[in-house]
């Protein structure tokens, strides 16, 4: 009977001891959760109300593509130049000038930050192989949240939070040599805020909730986005991407083709030969890149006045599971750099 009575005791003061040390953070992670759903509602009423309208022309924008020893060179120098910070949220960072101007800043009491995808496709071990030698270099280096997306597919770094690069490409040496893949060089004070937040909260495995007209961002809500654009589209629409498999994308501009947009689409090889294999649509231009050069590029641009550069494929997962990262640009100086591109690319 004493031992029941001992044991009833015991049991009583270990949880009432466990809630006096776990009861703040108990209610602090409810508030945190009720302040998501506060923002998700905000960002839910700003989605409804989203148009191209309300698109802003970027200030200090440039448009850069690959492949280009010049778009290298100006991105190691960027970060040899770097005074306070140096973030990078990546899915791929293997090229040895970048890597060895990271630990150079890291050298100079620069804080340098990456978010690296865990597992590329195909290439699994590829990234434990760098995270390790980042590490070693005593760069503060983290694997991208799995629970909040099934792939990090991002490409951006941010410098002195004052500069933003955002590619279609990964920081790899092929995509300086061999890729077709777009760049954008970006010192707008609000879109560079903009990243900043996000990869602060993308670092320490928060869920992202934030919103901002020129940006999409997946998987909060690409979706919506470029299905906006694409129906917005009363002229023509131009695409660069290496495939196009998202059933409910192919259909919207199906629909607009039909209705007399023009459209032309180039591809790589092996997406073009998949699409010509499965999908026989006689009012798209369906084209594969001519050069040879490995095409990578994700862009649309709509009536020559929207262009949505991005790191994301046109299929289900990326649009509705990758941690994706867009930005849109209303820039005539830029869209004709864009077309000039797009054209001699046929």
């Amino acid at each position: 009977m004493l031992k029941n009575i001992a044991t009833f005791f015991f049991i009583i003061i270990f949880f009432w001891v466990f809630s006096y040390f776990y009861w703040e953070d108990f209610f602090s992670n409810l508030e945190k959760k009720q302040d998501i759903i506060k923002q998700e509602r905000i960002i839910s009423g700003k989605l409804e109300g989203f148009s191209l309208d309300k698109i802003r022309k970027l200030e200090k924008t440039e448009f850069y593509y690959t492949p280009s020893k010049e778009v290298l060179g100006n991105i190691v120098h960027k970060i040899n130049k770097a005074k306070e910070s140096v973030y990078i949220e990546v899915y791929m960072l293997t090229e040895r000038k970048i890597k060895l101007a990271l630990f150079n800043a890291k050298k100079r009491w620069v804080d340098v930050k990456i978010i690296l995808e865990h597992s590329p496709y195909l290439a699994k071990s590829i990234n434990a192989k760098y995270f390790k030698e980042y590490e070693e270099n005593w760069i503060n280096i983290v694997w991208s949240n799995a629970k909040n997306y099934t792939l990090n597919h991002s490409k951006i770094i941010l410098i002195d939070n004052l500069e933003l690069i955002i590619s279609t490409g990964n920081f790899t040496a092929s995509n300086f040599k061999y890729n077709r893949d777009l760049f954008i060089f970006s010192k707008d004070i609000n879109i560079v805020s903009a990243f900043s937040e996000i990869f602060e909260k993308d670092f320490i495995w928060e869920k992202v909730t934030f919103y901002d007209d020129n940006l999409v961002i997946s998987p909060e809500y690409s979706r919506l986005k470029i299905e906006n654009l694409i129906d917005s589209a009363k002229e023509n629409i131009k695409i660069y991407i290496p495939y196009l498999k998202d059933k409910r994308v192919l259909n919207l501009l199906e629909k607009k083709a039909k209705n007399k947009v023009k459209i032309e689409i180039i591809m790589s090889d092996f997406g073009y030969k998949e699409y010509i294999e499965n999908n026989i649509i006689n009012n798209i231009s369906v084209l594969k890149i001519n050069k040879k050069l490995k095409m990578h590029s994700k862009a649309v641009l709509v009536d020559n006045k929207y262009l949505f550069l991005w790191s994301e494929n046109f299929s289900a997962s990326s649009l509705d599971e990758n941690r994706e990262m867009w930005i849109i640009i209303k820039n005539k100086e830029i869209i004709k750099k864009f077309n000039i591109l797009f054209n001699s690319d046929k």
